[in-house]
């Protein structure tokens, strides 16, 4: 006897993350910028109880010393978890690393709840591979993850050897960590 597959339910995950990028964001093929000051009123308007941060947050937005205890204070972020990866050396070994521990804060979050903004510059690539790690958690299929992690109406951000990289990096995730 056969036993069907039940079929992957997005719905925690695009409940519970947001993709909250730093600089602008990919929508439809064009890239909508805005200056650093709007991100953490943009932050704020998504009501996210933490922040993983897939680059180097500190450095890119202005005043982030001032900015961050009002985003805790009044926007109710409870935590920010930088984990940068520089956007040429996502399948580095730090790289790698990165996104399996972002992805792992994020599946504790979706389970417990807690609403959680994703963050890099554009949300395409690094936001992305984040993603697919975490539905591959959730129990996606490659496919799946695939599908569910990238922007709608944006071309996919991997290519065919980079969508096997993040297979394999799904695979072989205990190596860095979880």
């Amino acid at each position: 006897m056969q036993h069907l597959r039940k079929p992957y339910n997005p719905e925690p995950v695009t409940k519970h993350v947001v993709r909250v990028p730093v600089s602008g964001k990919k929508e439809f093929g064009a890239v909508l910028e805005w200056e650093p000051h709007e991100y953490p009123l943009i932050v704020m308007s998504k009501k996210p109880q933490e922040i993983v941060a897939l680059r180097n947050i500190r450095n890119n937005i202005m005043e982030w010393d001032t900015l961050w205890p009002a985003l805790h204070k009044h926007g109710g972020i409870e935590r920010l978890h930088e984990l940068p990866i520089r956007s040429d050396r996502i399948f580095s070994d730090e790289g790698k690393a990165n996104l399996v521990e972002a992805s792992r804060i994020l599946e504790k979050n979706v389970n417990e709840g807690k609403r959680t903004a994703v963050t890099c510059n554009l949300g395409s690539r690094r936001t992305s591979g984040a993603l697919y790690l975490l539905h591959r958690r959730m129990g996606a299929t490659h496919e799946e993850a695939l599908e569910h992690s990238r922007i709608p109406g944006v071309k996919a951000p991997f290519n065919e050897l980079e969508q096997e990289h993040l297979k394999q990096l799904f695979e072989e995730r205990e190596k860095y960590g979880g």
